[in-house]
């Protein structure tokens, strides 16, 4: 319960940070929510960094500002790079690609979420 308390509260004050638009916080708390899953996952005897997620996160914070975390469901799922420098978070995802790790690119989309009805929904 400790363990998720303090993720708890490390997402809670990255939400926060996205609010007031502090990219430095953000990337802090990121950072601090990936130690804090290396804790949960040390406590709880589950591999959420993976032998991969270990090499890509050597690999990613090789790069000034660049904060790697798995993400989804951990041990060897996916996971996310961030950074402010798009020229660091562009060095950090060619050389992760040279080592042989995919890259998803995502994007916000400018619509946003949509919900529609089907037709039996409607009636």
């Amino acid at each position: 319960r400790t363990r998720m308390d303090a993720l708890t509260a490390t997402a809670q004050a990255a939400v926060a940070a996205l609010e007031q638009a502090d990219c430095t916080g953000f990337l802090h708390d990121a950072r601090a929510y990936a130690q804090d899953l290396r804790a949960l996952g040390a406590a709880s005897g589950v591999s959420i960094w993976s032998a991969e997620h270990e090499a890509i996160g050597a690999i990613a914070h090789a790069f000034e500002g660049v904060v790697y975390k798995p993400c989804g469901a951990g041990g060897g799922d996916v996971g996310v790079v961030f950074a402010m420098n798009p020229d660091s978070l562009a060095a950090a995802v060619a050389a992760l690609a040279a080592s042989g790790f995919a890259n998803v690119p995502l994007a916000v989309d400018p619509t946003g979420l949509r919900l529609t009805l089907s037709e039996s929904e409607e009636a």
